[in-house]
């Protein structure tokens, strides 16, 4: 296992879990030359890939189907929906492309790729993390309009914020702003 730090937003945080060495040097040497992607790290069993998307919190992961303790399912089932980055499967094996595409992979890749075949699997990966973000911007944006909605005045049907509340007498008033003629102070403050 291996970990990088945490570097700049703009850049794809990327995991890439394989039982093989040389498939997960194969993926890393693929995205060496893309600018807008930082290798987090590697794993190579299911225990360690659940520990290490845990640890590093990537933003996808390259992930192979069959693995010592497991398969690639099993990391997602492991892992929270907050936890679970975006998915690219890759797999010797066709049968388990409908299973990827269930659990909303961005792609599945059939060993051995090419490199036209890896080029339009970024294509893809790069188009799901705009609509992730414009997704996550979006409920960012609900839950601030849902703050505002709430700190606002109630409705006149029976809200109290958007009432003056006035103390006469000994008494208190609830009064809308609409009812007052005028106001004039006699006395103390309290």
């Amino acid at each position: 296992m291996s970990v990088v730090p945490s570097s700049s937003a703009s850049t794809c945080r990327v995991l890439v879990i394989d039982d093989e060495p040389a498939a997960r040097r194969g993926v890393r040497l693929l995205l060496r030359g893309e600018r807008d992607i930082e290798v987090v790290g590697e794993a190579g069993d299911v225990m360690t890939a659940i520990e290490l998307v845990r640890d590093t919190k990537p933003d996808l992961i390259f992930l192979d189907v069959q693995m010592p303790g497991g398969d690639g399912f099993d990391v997602l089932r492991k892992l929270s929906l907050e936890e679970r980055p975006l998915v690219i499967f890759i797999t010797a094996y066709d049968q388990h492309a409908l299973r990827a595409f269930e659990v909303h992979a961005v792609d599945n890749l059939l060993k051995p790729f090419d490199d036209n075949g890896f080029k339009e699997t970024l294509v893809r990966m790069r188009s799901a993390l705009r609509s992730r973000e414009t997704s996550n911007l979006n409920a960012k944006v609900d839950q601030l309009i849902a703050k505002l909605a709430d700190a606002s005045p109630l409705e006149e049907t029976g809200g109290l914020n958007d009432r003056i509340v006035v103390k006469s007498s000994g008494e208190i008033f609830f009064l809308k702003p609409e009812e007052i003629d005028w106001i004039e102070a006699e006395g103390g403050t309290t």
